[in-house]
C-alpha cells in the first residue's frame, strides 16, 4: 500500500535544504527537496556550457518537495525561497496526488538574477 505522502525520511536523506523565509514577519520554514538541473537539448541555449545530454544553463532546476510545504505562499516579494543563500524563484508548481490525498509538489524554479 502506498504511503499518503513522498518520504520525509527520502527527502531528508536524499535531497538538500531549502528554506522560505518572511520579509514582514521573519518567520522561516526550513525543509528538504530534492533539487535537479534541467537540461536542454535544442540549439536555443547554444551559448551555455555543453553537456552530455545537451546544453545546460545551469540557471532551472526541477523540484520536489513534500505536500505540506507552503509553496503557494512564495510570491517572491514577502514570502522567498532560498537554497542557501542563493535566492530561488519559483516559475511553475503543482501538487501531485495519489487519489484524492496530496502525495508531493513537483515545481521548475530558477536563480534570482543579481544585477
Amino acid at each position: 500500500m502506498a504511503d499518503k505522502t513522498i518520504s520525509p525520511a527520502l527527502l531528508k536523506r536524499s535531497g538538500v535544504s531549502l528554506r522560505i523565509y518572511c520579509d514582514v514577519t521573519g518567520e522561516e520554514k526550513i525543509f528538504d527537496a530534492f533539487l535537479q538541473p534541467l537540461r536542454y537539448k535544442n540549439k536555443l541555449y547554444i551559448n551555455h556550457r555543453p553537456t552530455e545530454l545537451g546544453f545546460d544553463t545551469f540557471q532551472k532546476f526541477l523540484m520536489i518537495t513534500s505536500p505540506d510545504i507552503p509553496l503557494e505562499k512564495v510570491d517572491d516579494f514577502i514570502y522567498k525561497l532560498y537554497f542557501g543563500k542563493i535566492r530561488l524563484k519559483i516559475d511553475h508548481y503543482e501538487k501531485i496526488y495519489h487519489g484524492n490525498e496530496p502525495f508531493y509538489y513537483w515545481s521548475v524554479v530558477s536563480k534570482e538574477v543579481t544585477a
